[in-house]
């Protein structure tokens, strides 16, 4: 291979021509996104319409525009919890990364649990699910929670979610998880 015999830096920029490098004489994926360098490709390097709104992947544009596409799914965790007297009560509140068009429908689930709008947590119970429409919150660990009213949320809307826990007896008390909202 000819490649192969050119010592470093015997070929540079200004010792090509106009032509010498051009799409048609590339080879098949002799270009892909693992060959690229951080900072390879920058605003100076593309060409005006180089990239449009029907090039870049769904959901992209949504989120440029500050709200959740429908059938996107965002994720996070939570963890709740403080020490405190019998029936004390915590009080935590979660933004989504993005808003959403509309309140999602709110399931907690305790651990091991699932159901059809909330199937599961995922690979590795690091990817939690949610049907569009739904919040699913994934109870993971908890401790000493009032035993009528363990986890509740509260205050759900397009924009996030809050999760109230109540202490079952003197001493420390939480509640933590994952959890997923899909867009509708």
């Amino acid at each position: 291979m000819i490649a192969a015999k050119v010592k470093n830096g015997a070929i540079t920029t200004n010792k090509l021509d106009g032509e010498a490098v051009a799409t048609p004489k590339l080879a098949k994926d002799s270009v892909t996104t693992s060959k690229l360098t951080d900072g390879a490709v920058n605003n100076g390097k593309l060409a005006d319409g180089s990239v449009s709104v029907n090039k870049l992947g769904k959901g992209v544009i949504g989120q440029l525009q500050g709200k959740l596409e429908s059938g996107t799914t965002i994720r996070g965790v939570f963890d709740t919890g403080a020490t405190g007297e019998a029936g004390d009560v915590i009080r935590n509140g979660t933004s989504f990364q993005f808003p959403l068009q509309s309140a999602p429908t709110p399931i907690i689930l305790q651990m091991g649990q699932t159901s059809t709008a909330c199937p599961g947590q995922g690979t590795d119970n690091q990817a939690p699910q949610a049907a569009p429409g739904y919040l699913c919150i994934y109870v993971t660990a908890d401790a000493n929670l009032n035993s009528t009213t363990p986890l509740a949320v509260e205050n759900v809307n397009r924009l996030g979610f809050g999760l109230y826990a109540k202490s079952q007896d003197p001493g420390s008390y939480y509640a933590m998880g994952l959890w997923a909202a899909t867009a509708q």
